[in-house]
């Protein structure tokens, strides 16, 4: 709770702002080709999430609840089916606090259970699927295709991307604002 405060101090400090700032957007998105019309569930990791002194990385899912921690794996179920060729499972907003490395890569992994699949709508059939990569300030060529079925890590809802730069957000407060925020810890 404490870190929630701080970062809401932060954010109305006088100077910069998140309102100027674009956090980096990566879509959690499951290419179920010709395979699968449409999936009920889904169960998976991200390998090599930044820390939290590095960035702030918030989850906005297409269903709730969400079981599970997105470092060890993560069980997602839809009430209604979600359907392909391309279904959004959700994306992850990326608030950089110090600069990522060049080449910098997370990746769709096996969850701590060795599951990395999908669940069918038509006949709740378990699918294996592959695993993406998103690349953080990519100085070479990325590969973004897959194949299907596959859980990637995109730039946008129509999986057209897999890599982009960060910028870090660096917020400009005065004497009196620090106080305030070393107040809370």
């Amino acid at each position: 709770m404490r870190m929630s405060l701080a970062l809401l101090l932060l954010l109305t400090l006088p100077g910069g702002s998140l309102a100027d700032y674009q956090p980096a957007e990566v879509y959690v998105v499951c290419n179920l080709g010709l395979w699968v019309e449409a999936i009920l569930a889904a169960e998976f990791a991200i390998d090599h999430l930044p820390g939290a002194a590095m960035a702030q990385v918030t989850e906005h899912w297409n269903t709730q609840p969400v079981i599970g921690k997105l470092e060890t794996g993560i069980a997602l179920a839809f009430q209604e089916p979600l359907a392909g060729p391309l279904a959004v499972l959700g994306r992850l907003e990326f608030i950089a606090w110090q600069p990522f490395p060049s080449d910098y890569v997370i990746d769709v992994v096996e969850d701590s259970w060795g599951v990395l699949k999908v669940v069918d709508a038509d006949g709740a059939e378990e699918i294996q699927v592959l695993g993406g990569r998103h690349t953080f300030n990519c100085s070479n060529w990325c590969d973004c295709h897959l194949g299907s079925p596959s859980i990637g890590l995109y730039t946008d809802e129509a999986a057209s991307a897999c890599c982009q730069d960060i910028d870090v957000f660096t917020p400009l407060a005065s004497e009196g604002s620090w106080g305030a925020l070393k107040s809370l810890y």
